[in-house]
């Protein structure tokens, strides 16, 4: 049986991943030599990514939601820099997240959790850019999506509910990113910002409602774009809200629900291998739900970056 890192979020669906992981793990270790890990804040789990790298185990998973796949995958990959990434090793994942973009479409469940256990394909993934808030250059990998604006503040308000978002997701994650959704709504304001792609396009001035850049059509829950993205090409989705108003952006958002993003009005969607943003004031940059703070940011796609388990 091939060696693998299984590296376990406690804190994914919050906090009920353990015990969802639990379902599962006697068919999980079925398959494999395991050595175990927690996604904590010590470090420790990198640590243990090193260890594993040295020793040429053969598979890390990730057990926990898609931002547990952002870190570990992260933490494969390197900084971009073409230093630092571990070759020879393929990326599993067991989804016991809020949402679990990075496994849609399921096609292979374990007792109702969605898990990407099989043999190797490989995964296309987007390269972000960016300055922080000092001036600092920062780079991520991302597997499922980006978005700067509305989808990003709902993402941060999603992830800090308490008391009716926190009950609404304890019961129904769909309703849950709804209700986020609808509070980053009322308090959303557009940004100014110069949109250019770097592939002799000429650069624009949009008012940015919202900019999705997809790797996969899932965006969150049963929130969808309706473009088919095409693995192995290397090349985004992207979509984007331009000066929209509030009520607007409501239409764009039930039009996300069933895949009709392309039918709302005040929307537009194209494919590319960059596109770059400068705003004119820091805002919410999401990467795989994860937040960051960022006023230039570039996305690259690539194609056949990772080896993942299907």
């Amino acid at each position: 049986m091939p060696r693998a890192l299984v590296i376990l979020n406690p804190r994914a669906r919050r906090g009920a991943a353990a015990s969802d992981y639990d379902r599962v793990r006697s068919q999980v270790e079925a398959g494999f030599r395991v050595r175990d890990a927690i996604l904590d804040g010590t470090g420790e789990w990198l640590r243990a990514v090193d260890r594993a790298r040295r020793e040429g185990v053969e598979r890390v998973v990730a057990v926990g939601g898609d931002g547990t796949v952002h870190a570990v995958a992260n933490a494969i990959l390197g900084d971009g820099s073409g230093t630092g990434a571990w070759s020879g090793v393929t990326f599993g994942a067991v989804g016991v997240g809020s949402s679990n973009d990075f496994h849609k479409p399921c096609r292979t469940r374990l007792r109702g959790v969605p898990v990407r256990i099989g043999a190797p394909a490989s995964r296309d993934a987007g390269l972000a850019t960016w300055e922080d808030a000092v001036g600092v250059t920062r780079r991520r990998w991302f597997f499922v999506s980006a978005s700067v604006g509305l989808s990003a503040r709902a993402n941060r308000r999603f992830s800090r509910e308490l008391g009716t978002g926190a009950w609404l997701g304890a019961r129904s994650v769909d309703a849950a990113i709804a209700y986020a959704a609808i509070g980053a709504l009322l308090d959303h304001a557009n940004v100014r910002a110069r949109l250019g792609e770097g592939s002799g396009e000429p650069e624009r001035d949009v008012l940015v409602s919202n900019l999705g850049v997809m790797l996969t059509p899932y965006l969150a829950g049963t929130f969808r774009y309706g473009s088919d993205v095409q693995p192995g090409q290397g090349r985004f989705a992207l979509h984007l809200c331009d000066g929209m108003t509030r009520l607007g952006l409501l239409r764009a958002m039930a039009a996300l629900l069933g895949g009709r993003f392309g039918r709302a009005p005040g929307t537009s969607s194209w494919s590319s291998r960059a596109v770059s943003l400068e705003l004119e004031r820091d805002d919410d940059l999401e990467l795989d739900g994860e937040l960051f703070r960022a006023r230039k940011v570039r996305f690259e796609a690539f194609s056949d970056v990772l080896s993942v388990c299907s």
